[in-house]
């Protein structure tokens, strides 16, 4: 039980250090002095990690139309390759994936199965990321579960690259 509390005053005084997790933080404690204030500390930091959107984009080879989807980013999960930065991963995700064989996608235009391209791209950036790696991948011919143990290597500064986002950073 210590060596959690350890862990957990480890993470909270490192989310100090970032500037919009202490501010809403510092904002939150001058209302706790108003009685009349019905917030927590968790709703008022859970602002912070839920004010990403993610939007889910299913492009229909056929008819070429597009369904979109968007959903509240809460968090990125992320496949961990060997020998992969944070950036690689960050690609990979937003990468786009051709739908097809068992996977087709059913078009409401064409009212049946087709081969479609689907992709996952941030429609609107959270003040804080929260990157999960995927520590274990599943071993299909064997039915069970590999535990990964890569080093996945990331900047101190992690710029948001521009191919996730629905807009463009910049000339292209």
């Amino acid at each position: 039980m210590f060596s959690y509390i350890l862990f957990l005053n480890h993470n909270f005084q490192g989310l100090y250090f970032c500037v919009p997790f202490r501010e809403q933080l510092l904002k939150y404690y001058e209302k706790v002095k108003n009685p009349d204030v019905e917030e927590n500390l968790l709703t008022c930091l859970a602002e912070l990690f839920t004010q990403g959107i993610l939007t889910n984009e299913t492009k229909c080879l056929r008819c070429e139309i597009v369904t979109a989807r968007d959903e509240t980013l809460l968090d990125l999960s992320l496949d961990n390759e060997q020998n992969r930065s944070i950036t690689s991963c960050l690609k990979n995700f937003s990468s786009t994936e051709t739908l097809n064989a068992e996977d087709k996608f059913f078009c409401d235009k064409c009212c049946s199965l087709q081969e479609a391209q689907k992709r996952m791209k941030i429609k609107k950036q959270p003040h804080i990321l929260v990157i999960h790696l995927k520590r274990f991948k599943c071993m299909e011919q064997l039915g069970r579960y590999k535990k990964l143990s890569y080093r996945v290597v990331f900047p101190l500064d992690l710029i948001a690259c521009c191919y996730m986002f629905e807009y463009q950073c910049g000339p292209t």
